[in-house]
C-alpha cells in the first residue's frame, strides 16, 4: 500500500481525510510543517497532503524547504486551502505541487486526486505537466484581469475625486456665503442699534437744553419781578417819605406863623 502524509492543524481535519484514505492507503498524520518534515526525512512516503494555513511555518514554507533538501525534494504534493487564493495557487504550482483542493474535500474528489497524482508518477509526468501548465495560464489570467480591473479603477478615481472636492467646495462656498450675509446682517444690526442709541441720546440732549433754558427763563423772569417789586416798594417809600417831610414844613411853617401872630402888638394891622 502507498503511504500518504497528512499535515493540518486541525485534528478534526486529519481525522476526517484519514477515515476516507485509511481503507487504501497507510496515512500518517501531524499538525506541523517542522515535524512534517522530521517524518519525511525519516519514513518513506509516496505523497504529501499539505494545508497552507497552519500557524508557525505554514503550508507553502513546509513546501520551500521540502524542495530544497536533495532527499525529498521529488515527493508529490496535494495542497489543501480554506481560502481560493490565486496567488498561493500559482505559488503552489511554482513549488511543484501536483493539484490543489478547496476544503471542506469530498471523498469522492480526494480519492480520484489522489488516484490521478500516483498515476502521473508511475506513468509519466506529461499529463501532469500539462496540468500545471493549464493552472498557471489561468492564474495569470486571473492576476491579468485583476491588474486590468486596477487600472480603470485608478483611472475613474481622479474624476470621482475631482467630483467630490467639486461638490466639496460648492458647499465650502455656501458655508462662506452664508457666513457673510450673517456677518453683514449683524454689521447692519449693530450700525442700527448704535444709530438709535444716538438719536436717543440727541433727544435727550435737546430735551436737556430746553429744560434748562426753560429753568434759566423762569428764574431770569422771577428775577426781574423781584427787581420791579423792589424798585416799586423803594418807590413808594420815597414817596411817602417826601409826603412825610412836607406835611413837617407845614406844620413847621404853620407854627412859626402861629408865633410871629403871638408877638405882633394889637394896632400893628389898623396902622397899615
Amino acid at each position: 500500500m502507498k503511504n500518504i502524509l497528512l499535515v493540518d492543524d486541525f485534528q478534526s481535519n486529519l481525522l476526517l481525510i484519514k477515515n476516507i484514505l485509511s481503507d487504501e492507503y497507510n496515512v500518517t498524520t501531524t499538525t506541523s510543517g517542522e515535524q512534517a518534515i522530521k517524518i519525511l526525512r525519516t519514513k518513506r512516503i509516496d505523497l504529501l497532503v499539505l494545508d497552507i494555513w497552519m500557524p508557525g511555518m505554514d503550508g507553502l514554507s513546509t513546501l520551500q524547504m521540502i524542495r530544497e533538501n536533495s532527499k525529498i525534494k521529488d515527493i508529490p504534493v496535494i495542497l489543501l486551502t480554506g481560502q481560493a487564493d490565486r496567488g498561493n495557487i500559482l505559488r503552489g504550482h511554482q513549488l511543484g505541487v501536483m493539484d490543489v483542493l478547496a476544503k471542506p474535500v469530498l471523498p469522492s474528489l480526494m480519492r480520484e486526486r489522489i488516484q490521478k497524482v500516483f498515476y502521473c508518477a508511475e506513468h509519466g509526468k506529461k499529463e501532469y505537466e500539462d496540468n500545471k501548465k493549464a493552472i498557471e495560464a489561468e492564474a495569470r489570467k486571473d492576476k491579468k484581469n485583476k491588474t486590468d480591473k486596477q487600472k480603470a479603477s485608478d483611472r475613474q478615481k481622479p474624476d470621482e475625486k475631482k467630483a467630490v472636492l467639486t461638490d466639496t467646495d460648492a458647499k465650502e462656498d455656501l458655508s462662506a456665503l452664508k457666513t457673510d450675509t450673517i456677518t453683514q446682517k449683524d454689521e447692519n444690526d449693530a450700525n442700527e442699534s448704535i444709530n438709535k442709541d444716538s438719536s436717543e441720546i440727541n433727544i435727550e440732549s435737546v430735551n436737556e437744553k430746553s429744560s434748562e433754558a426753560e429753568s434759566s427763563e423762569a428764574e431770569s423772569s422771577n428775577a426781574k419781578s423781584s427787581e420791579a417789586e423792589n424798585s416799586n416798594a423803594k418807590s413808594s417809600e420815597a414817596e411817602s417819605s417826601k409826603a412825610e417831610n412836607r406835611e413837617d414844613m407845614m406844620k413847621k411853617l404853620l407854627g412859626k406863623a402861629s408865633e410871629i401872630g403871638r408877638d405882633m402888638p394889637p394896632d400893628s394891622s389898623a396902622g397899615i
